[in-house]
């Protein structure tokens, strides 16, 4: 998805031709100037974003980061001069001959940068152009989890649960005991593995609460509330080894773990459906769901949450950067906010045509790496945080699950089995 130039192209059009006419008949120049400004302070939302993601990354792209940084600060200087303008259209006896010529130069200057940004971005995703993907297991794959050693991996499916303890060459079944419930589905898809005791391996299941081991799948014990429709599509742990899981049905909300088994689960928010949680850190979590309330926010460990916008837009995954908040909704859009001032108009918002079935997805902070799922398309991969993105399908695969990333690996789950590239 590359920055165009074709909105500045044409406002210049109307500009020098304004401009060239203003003497004989009078302009309300404000508005070109305005629409001006709005190219550039997207320009600025882009290159905060595009800094934010080389915030973390490796030493070697060090000259890009002061490269974008160069850019920030020639755009603030940009929409000074705009500022500039602006005023001197309220002042008696505007030199609008000077205008113009300062607006064609600030045009200059902002194609410029932009052609600055777009180089910057074509090198930071010449890693993710050429991913080659190969099927690692067959079946409906929904999720896949690192355990507690590098080389152990629970491959979640529709059906049952794997097991590999060699880093995904070679997978067994574990004793899972749930059949199939309805619809050819017993689990589907939340899962979580928590530090608790040894490691406690946690797998929503349909209409059946969650399964948790705590012997990396030799036994399962069945915990939570029941009922039709009951479920996590959304679940994380913290570090003191509790879970936090949404849960469908009519005990939709908000749950956590407890006890000195940690099987104990608590409703803490009641009344929305949970797809994704985001951690601040321990004590700072983000969850995304249905409306009314599709965003809310926790400051003490998922013990209390409070809603941060209300809306009837579905959110299904949320990502967190520093300070920035990055959701998708089912309309294809892809919302960034920083600063976690985040409102249900909160711009920009980068859309991605044809595609309003955004599903799950996966933010690796250290690899730089965002990967969204669109349930029926494929799935897109960034390394610049939002600001573009590369689609890749499978072949035959015709839903896509949770991505994620293990190690050197990108994992994706489809219904035609769970494949992976390496990526470094």
């Amino acid at each position: 998805m590359k920055l165009t130039l074709k909105p500045l192209i044409a406002i210049a059009v109307i500009l020098v031709t304004a401009l060239s006419s203003c003497q004989k008949t009078p302009v309300d120049y404000s508005k070109d100037i305005n629409d001006l400004k709005a190219l550039v302070t997207e320009l600025q939302h882009r290159s905060d974003s595009l800094a934010t993601a080389l915030g973390n990354t490796n030493t070697n792209l060090s000259n890009l980061s002061k490269s974008v940084d160069s850019i920030k600060l020639k755009l603030t200087d940009i929409q000074t001069q705009i500022d500039a303008l602006t005023l001197s259209l309220t002042t008696a006896n505007a030199n609008i001959a000077a205008i113009n010529a300062q607006l064609i130069l600030l045009n200059q200057q902002y194609a410029s940068l932009l052609e600055q940004l777009n180089a910057i971005l074509a090198i930071l995703n010449n890693n993710i152009k050429n991913l080659n993907w190969s099927l690692v297991s067959s079946g409906d794959c929904l999720n896949i989890i690192e355990g507690k050693l590098s080389t152990d991996l629970f491959l979640i499916r529709r059906t049952d649960v794997l097991k590999s303890t060699d880093g995904g060459s070679t997978w067994a079944n574990t004793n899972w005991p749930l059949g199939i419930v309805r619809s050819n589905t017993s689990a589907i898809g939340g899962v979580a593995y928590s530090s608790f005791g040894n490691g406690q391996l946690a797998v929503a299941a349909l209409d059946n609460g969650w399964y948790i081991s705590s012997d990396d799948g030799a036994s399962y014990q069945a915990t939570g509330p029941t009922g039709f429709g009951t479920g996590a599509p959304g679940m994380t742990s913290l570090s003191d080894g509790s879970i936090i899981s949404g849960n469908g049905g009519f005990l939709r909300g908000i749950y956590k773990t407890s006890g000195i088994d940690n099987l104990t689960w608590s409703q803490k928010f009641g009344g929305v459906d949970i797809y994704d949680f985001a951690k601040v850190n321990d004590d700072t979590l983000f969850s995304c769901g249905g409306g009314p309330q599709p965003l809310l926010r926790s400051d003490d460990r998922g013990e209390t949450w409070t809603p941060v916008i209300q809306s009837q837009n579905i959110i299904d995954y949320i990502a967190i950067h520093n300070d920035s908040i990055l959701v998708t909704n089912r309309d294809g859009n892809i919302t960034v906010s920083s600063r976690f001032n985040f409102n249900s108009s909160t711009t920009p918002k980068y859309a991605i045509a044809g595609s309003a079935d955004f599903k799950k997805g996966i933010y690796s902070k250290s690899d730089n790496l965002l990967i969204i799922s669109a349930s029926y398309t494929g799935f897109y991969i960034s390394n610049d945080f939002g600001n573009t993105f590369k689609l890749y399908t499978i072949p035959s695969a015709t839903e896509y699950n949770n991505p994620a990333v293990i190690g050197n690996n990108i994992y994706i789950n489809t219904n035609v089995g769970l494949y992976s590239s390496k990526f470094k």
